[in-house]
């Protein structure tokens, strides 16, 4: 005897529901730090570079950030780069690790290509390109987490992708660019919980 269609439909529907309940993860909820809210204009002639730390992170272990490339410049030598990463710091603050989300223009135009970067002891180890290409003068919202001491997450718009670790903290944040303008209004720190 077959079962009704009306058994089978539900069967069907609380498996597809258990399926994506097993493999969708926890939300995160960002919650913004007091204070710790800023507005940066990173314009940089060419062959030229600038940055911005943040070096006192306490317990702040997320980002979020509204940023655009306004303008990019032209050097024969330089490509423009925009980034910002996190990074461990050693003595001296020099970079021993980091994670970085790199903007840049490898053909000296738009669109520009954008690409998550891990580097151990100031070597590249792995490079994650994001399909997401950005035009001048575009709106992008970025996400940057490092609540697990293994996992550092990138989120570009719709785009998701984690770079693992080796074991160190994020001791601060720095927001660099060359060869153009970059502007990040907002970029706020803070933390994410379930």
């Amino acid at each position: 005897m077959k079962p009704p269609l009306i058994t089978l439909i539900l069967l069907v529907a609380s498996a597809l529901a258990l399926d994506a309940q097993q493999t969708s993860p926890p939300v995160q909820s960002f919650a913004a730090a007091p204070g710790q809210t800023f507005n940066l204009d990173l314009d940089t002639p060419e062959a030229r570079f600038s940055q911005w730390r943040h070096d006192e992170l306490g317990s702040i272990s997320a980002l979020r950030a509204t940023l655009r490339i306004p303008l990019i410049r032209q050097d024969p030598r330089w490509f423009p780069v925009f980034s910002i990463r996190v990074q461990r710091n050693e003595l001296g603050g020099k970079s021993g690790n980091d994670v970085a989300l790199q903007i840049l223009a490898r053909d000296r135009k738009v669109p520009l290509s954008v690409q998550a970067v891990e580097r151990e002891g100031g070597r590249v180890v792995e490079t994650q390109v994001f399909s997401k290409t950005i035009g001048l003068d575009e709106a992008v919202d970025v996400e940057m987490e490092w609540n697990s001491i293994n996992t550092v997450t990138i989120k570009v718009g719709d785009e998701i992708r984690k770079m693992s670790v080796s074991g160190w903290r994020v001791d601060s944040v720095v927001v660099s660019a060359s060869t153009g303008e970059m502007t990040i209004d907002p970029l706020v720190f803070g933390s994410v919980g379930p």
